[in-house]
């Protein structure tokens, strides 16, 4: 059995959707495309994850299973990229300042622009 974290998303995002067409429009994925990676997870898994119904899908007994795993490997896998990120300096925050013309001086803009401009990766806008 070979699983990759597409998979994995697209098993959560069902869950949290509850539906195959709103799981695959939140990846973004094509429709297609998302029902043949269910199809084929189920049939490497031999189990049906999920039951379909006209009121959308919900996960079967096995599925409730398989899904704990999968949060706790998808859980995992986000930690990992944190680390990477911190590790090669590629964490992004977000900082947002605001400021109007009436409370910061003309003469403070420029300033500020510049010291946004020594930030790697930054944007002064």
């Amino acid at each position: 059995m070979n699983f990759d974290l597409v998979d994995f998303r697209l098993l959560l995002a069902v869950v949290r959707t509850g539906s195959l067409s709103k799981a695959a429009v939140t990846l973004p994925i094509a429709l297609s495309a998302a029902s043949s990676r269910l199809r084929r997870f189920e049939q490497q898994c031999g189990v049906e994850v999920f039951t379909r119904g006209a009121d959308g899908m919900t996960p079967t007994p096995a599925g409730r299973l398989i899904l704990d795993r999968v949060q706790r490997i998808a859980g995992e896998a986000e930690q990992l990229q944190e680390t990477v990120r911190d590790i090669t300096g590629r964490r992004r925050i977000g900082l947002r300042l605001a400021g109007t013309t009436v409370a910061t001086p003309p003469s403070c803009r420029p300033r500020s622009a510049r010291s946004w401009r020594t930030i790697p990766r930054s944007t002064c806008s």
